[in-house]
């Protein structure tokens, strides 16, 4: 899979770097500021958690923290 992020080269900084999706199966990577535009259409305004390259991971994220606080 190319490493680089799906936004390519639209409305970027120019010193932004790119970053690995925190979904471990995931080899994707993406920019900061564009995982929070992200964030910001699907409803996370003040998103401060970690990056995510889409709302699949996001929805993976959401669930497996659900899983841990079930069992505790």
């Amino acid at each position: 899979m190319d490493p680089t992020c799906k936004l390519h080269s639209k409305c970027l900084k120019a010193v932004e770097t790119l970053e690995k999706c925190e979904v471990p199966e995931r080899k994707n990577m993406i920019h900061p500021s564009f995982c929070k535009k992200l964030m910001a259409m699907f409803g996370e305004d003040e998103w401060k958690g970690p990056l995510f390259c889409g709302k699949h991971c996001l929805k993976h994220h959401k669930k497996s923290l659900e899983g841990a606080t079930s069992k505790t």
